[in-house]
């Protein structure tokens, strides 16, 4: 699908200029690395789709989805999409720069698909980004342990968390008043005569 898409996209661009009173003969001759420049854009832009759409779906022996799963392919697909959008990224930074010297393409290109790998490739999982950065906030703050999942998975198998699909859940709802009014010795409330 992707190689016809780029095909197809290198075609239309190729016809527009060819359309706009460019000379057969240099229409003809720049045919060819129109149709290079779409096919090598086409094949890895495909292989960035099927891989981020492999990377999304669970597997075919997954029965359910626990939450140490949920966010091993969380992790999975955003590392794909940054790399994959990184890839696609530093071709076309590497092809508007070809006007340049090797150094400058290369600069060109890994600049563009930096960039545009770290800006888009998150956006495929949101939720897991926003866990990684808050939960590495608050440990280094001293406040939850730096490995969130793994502390987690203790307290489910020592009994004090269940799993519900892809979340964990409180087992005891006094634990959870607990934690829910446990208050440091600085902000304790004064008692009211």
């Amino acid at each position: 699908m992707g190689l016809v898409a780029g095909l197809g996209v290198a075609l239309v661009i190729w016809l527009g200029v060819v359309l706009k009173g460019m000379p057969l003969r240099e229409g003809v001759a720049g045919l060819a690395p129109m149709l290079l420049i779409g096919t090598l854009l086409g094949a890895v832009g495909g292989l960035a789709f099927g891989l981020t759409r492999w990377a999304r779906s669970p597997g075919s022996n997954d029965r359910s989805r626990t939450p140490a799963s949920t966010y091993r392919g969380s992790r999975n697909l955003v590392t794909v999409s940054v790399l994959m959008v990184g890839v696609v990224g530093t071709l076309v930074g590497g092809l508007l720069g070809l006007r340049g010297d090797f150094a400058v393409v290369l600069s060109w290109g890994l600049g563009f698909g930096l960039v545009l790998g770290l800006v888009v490739g998150p956006r495929q999982e949101p939720a897991w980004v926003g866990f990684v950065v808050i939960s590495r906030w608050l440990a280094l703050r001293g406040k939850p342990p730096w490995k969130m999942m793994a502390f987690l998975d203790d307290a489910h198998r020592l009994g004090l968390l269940r799993t519900a699909g892809p979340v964990y859940q409180f087992r005891h709802a006094e634990l959870q008043d607990h934690l829910a009014n446990a208050v440091g010795p600085q902000n304790q409330a004064k008692p009211i005569d």
